[in-house]
């Protein structure tokens, strides 16, 4: 039973120990909201609800639309026809949040709600941010 006892401190000891551990910055999600017609994730169909990580490639179809929800940071309306990778997602000790995208084919809304999100779009042309 002491044996019991030690192993159990010793694992919430390290629990404690690895929670306190601060990383400069940790990643978060986004997540599908709304779709009209199509959308895929890695090439593979996607529904409201499925969550968007780090160097997910996201597609709508023709006459197809989707909304993204980046948790309190911003809402993306993807057009149809639609190529957008998100090259990061981290949310940063202070709260700051960096996002990052690329847009390769189509249009998109970007709707930043978090004041002082470090935010771009980088397309063929132009980088937005």
């Amino acid at each position: 039973m002491k044996q019991f006892k030690t192993i159990i401190i010793n694992f919430l000891l390290i629990t404690f120990i690895l929670s306190s551990c601060s990383q400069k910055a940790a990643p978060f999600r986004a997540e599908v909201s709304f779709i009209t017609g199509t959308l895929k994730i890695n090439n593979i169909e996607a529904s409201a609800g499925n969550t968007v990580v780090k160097d997910d490639m996201l597609k709508t179809g023709i006459k197809s639309e989707a909304t993204i929800q980046i948790t309190d940071t911003a809402v993306i309306t993807m057009k149809p026809e639609t190529e957008l990778r998100f090259e990061n997602i981290l949310r940063n000790n202070d709260d700051s949040r960096s996002v990052s995208m690329e847009l390769n084919k189509g249009k998109t809304l970007h709707n930043v709600l978090k004041k002082g999100t470090d935010y771009s779009v980088k397309a063929p042309t132009a980088v937005a941010s």
